[in-house]
């Protein structure tokens, strides 16, 4: 069980931690304490622009997001990221004193003035090299792992995806924005949606005026025609399928 002080700071070290790493207003994001009887020290985070930046979906799809914000937390707490050590000490000159628990150049701010009492950075030190150092992989879903595309030349596609360990599709066939693309991804910074033609005599411009609507949206449109090279989409589509091991 984690006892409320270790919980309370972990959330606040964790905010602090994201919105440094990813460059975030402190506005733009908050952590909440939802009901947690069980005392697993649960944080709910919200981000609050209109819209977003993507942080918190980077943290679930983005394997280095969340290890990234942890360094980034241990920093702010005085603490080593490698080793942990307390860096944080008088400054002879600088009227700098020493950070014992907590202060305002690390965790302390006006808004959280009501729980100054709980916060103790030195609690939640080795959660944040744990996290730090951890490989995070996202769960694919049932549905994510049933989703096979009904166009034959998608699902080989797919296929070939899975062999090569790359990155497979969130959605197939989904209705979006007037268009039907074969497969579509929800990624970090946007979303994609791949177009796979399995016959030469589809013609080049179908459904390209609702394509344009995905790009008007920012989606990024990526069309696959017969004869295309698997492996150089791949390739220069890092971002949405990932990195390659291998090619045959």
């Amino acid at each position: 069980m984690v006892s409320p002080e270790t919980a309370v700071t972990a959330a606040i070290a964790l905010e602090r931690g994201i919105e440094a790493a990813f460059q975030l207003e402190d506005s733009e994001l908050s952590s909440e304490e939802p009901p947690d009887q069980d005392r697993r020290g649960r944080a709910l985070f919200v981000e609050s622009a209109e819209g977003g930046a993507g942080a918190l979906r980077r943290l679930v799809d983005d394997p280095d997001a969340l290890p990234k914000a942890a360094r980034t937390a241990l920093q702010i707490m005085h603490f080593d990221p490698e080793t942990g050590a307390d860096t944080s000490g008088d400054e002879p000159g600088t009227g700098q004193e020493r950070c014992v628990r907590a202060c305002y150049d690390c965790l302390l701010s006006y808004g959280n003035q009501r729980v100054h009492d709980m916060i103790d950075r030195h609690l939640v030190r080795d959660l944040m090299l744990r996290l730090a150092a951890a490989t995070v992989e996202r769960e694919r879903t049932t549905d994510q792992e049933s989703a096979q595309p009904e166009n034959p030349v998608a699902a080989e596609f797919v296929a070939w995806l899975a062999a090569r360990g790359l990155r497979l599709p969130d959605d197939a066939d989904s209705e979006t924005e007037g268009t039907r693309p074969d497969l579509i991804y929800h990624l970090p910074d946007g979303n994609a949606a791949i177009f796979i033609t399995g016959d030469s005599r589809d013609q080049p411009g179908r459904d390209e005026d609702a394509r344009d609507v995905l790009r008007d949206l920012g989606w990024s449109v990526i069309t696959i025609r017969p004869g295309t090279d698997w492996a150089a989409v791949a390739a220069r589509y890092p971002s949405v399928f990932g990195s390659q091991e291998g090619t045959r």
